[in-house]
């Protein structure tokens, strides 16, 4: 059963919030696209902290705990699941791209409660990635989200897609991370009542809607080469 947000979609962001209002708008939004919202156990995260050898930051603990299990936080990169988890080089990989051309993680060394997560790029160095591992966890959720796949459509977009896109939908407010296809770009996310549009560097839009009424006024505001599903 596909749920429903409790709040309006245009007010998701992540600025001014303490990490656990971060990672529980994530779970309302996996809850809104794909139904289920499901974490690890308490005893399996205390397993896998006793193999590291100490304890995961707060803000990634509870993210695994409440959310990282969902089918809509792994429809296409994955969160490693904790059995899993491994420190190399001084940081812990916590996802993974779904071809494995990207990682992300934290450093083993920082030991605040929602620390930064950094990116590594094909055989690139670690580099920051843009935020905490609460706004991150928000990031993930809405790249995950467009990819639902009721009422969902992407198309290719130039400058008249994209001022259509701007004047009929809002900017979220929401931290901006490395966007790994294409570093020089950005991942930019949109919304409107019931509807959720990720803009891809500008290059290709994803669009994932609560109801086909909002889909198709996605489709009439923004004219592109629609695709469906």
């Amino acid at each position: 059963r596909v749920g429903t947000l409790s709040m309006d979609l245009t007010t998701i962001i992540t600025s001014g919030l303490a990490s656990e209002q971060r990672i529980k708008l994530a779970g309302s939004a996996v809850g809104a696209f794909w139904g289920d919202v499901c974490g690890f156990d308490d005893d399996v995260l205390d397993e896998a902290e006793r193999r590291l050898g100490g304890p995961l930051p707060t803000a990634l603990r509870e993210s695994y705990r409440s959310l990282l299990a969902s089918k809509g936080m792994n429809a296409q990169d994955r969160f490693v699941a904790p059995e899993s988890l491994d420190v190399t080089g001084g940081y812990t990989v916590f996802r993974i791209e779904n071809q494995g051309c990207a990682s992300w993680s934290v450093r083993t060394n920082d030991d605040s409660e929602d620390p930064m997560v950094w990116i590594k790029i094909g055989d690139s160095e670690w580099r920051a990635a843009g935020g905490p591992v609460s706004s991150f966890v928000v990031h993930a959720a809405l790249s995950e989200g467009v990819l639902a796949p009721r009422h969902a459509a992407s198309a290719p977009i130039g400058a008249g897609e994209r001022s259509a896109l701007r004047a009929g939908f809002s900017d979220l407010d929401v931290d901006a991370f490395v966007f790994w296809p294409n570093p020089t770009g950005s991942c930019q996310f949109y919304a409107a009542p019931d509807t959720l549009i990720a803009d891809h560097a500008g290059v290709w839009l994803w669009v994932a809607c609560l109801s086909q009424q909002a889909l198709n006024r996605v489709t009439s505001v923004i004219t592109a080469d629609w695709q469906f599903g």
